[in-house]
């Protein structure tokens, strides 16, 4: 549906009822002649029987976590950094993420950092990667429900684990690294305008995401200090996590 459009006719011919995971598809489908019923994501049922490592999660933040996430913070931030579960978003896109990280060290001295290894056999890589650059998150394996939970921010490479953010009520930046001849060409087939599942879900801009074809680290820290600094647009975009969590569960 989102970037295959043309994929409709085929689903038409063969499929005689869809269900979906995703509240708007059912009308997008249903629009297109196909009989469709939303029947809730499965990855919510699932976080909710696997709740994070709480002790992990409050020696990440260094205690426990405050009641209200939309207070200013009163000490150094936690900001989680998610790069994929596949080589190659650790190759293209962690270095971003990375560059990300070293913009915000530098508005932010007191800030820390934890970066999730999504997979065992992409540790060595993970670790490589973090050798060329000066910020030093802490390295966990997986965890990225403990990230969610424990952060104060999160930068993600686009992917199912942003619809985390939701579950967690964290605010999240977005990224997808893509080439820009591939950009530029895949345009006319672009079904939707966003490229985040919150953004998705919510039909609107509720967290900020980019797409990455060049080097764009000082837009993205700009987009994270605006969450972490400006109580307004935290408290709204936390209000807005919300809201779809409830649309969504």
């Amino acid at each position: 549906w989102a970037y295959n459009p043309w994929r409709i006719a085929k689903v038409r011919r063969w499929v005689d009822r869809m269900l979906v995971i995703l509240p708007f598809e059912e009308a997008y489908y249903r629009a297109r002649g196909v009989d469709a019923t939303y029947v809730g994501h499965p990855l919510f049922a699932h976080l909710a029987a696997h709740p994070p490592d709480g002790a992990l999660v409050a020696d990440l933040r260094g205690g426990p976590a405050p009641a209200d996430r939309a207070a200013p913070a009163t000490r150094a931030p936690l900001i989680g950094i998610l790069p994929g579960s596949r080589t190659g978003e650790i190759v293209h896109t962690m270095p971003v993420l990375l560059r990300t990280a070293e913009r915000l060290a530098g508005l932010l001295p007191d800030a820390r950092f934890v970066i999730s290894v999504a997979k065992p056999k992409l540790e060595a890589l993970v670790r490589r990667g973090l050798e060329a650059s000066i910020v030093r998150p802490r390295v966990i394996a997986a965890g990225s429900g403990e990230i969610y939970a424990a952060s104060d921010l999160v930068l993600a490479k686009s992917g199912t684990v942003t619809f985390e953010s939701v579950w967690y009520g964290t605010p999240t930046v977005i990224v997808y690294r893509t080439g820009g001849l591939a950009w530029c060409m895949a345009q006319p087939w672009m079904g939707r305008t966003f490229i985040g599942l919150p953004n998705l879900l919510a039909g609107r801009a509720i967290v900020p995401e980019f797409y990455v074809a060049r080097d764009r680290s000082r837009e993205i820290a700009d987009a994270a200090i605006g969450l972490l600094a400006d109580p307004r647009l935290r408290a709204q975009c936390l209000a807005d996590l919300a809201a779809v969590r409830e649309e969504v569960g």
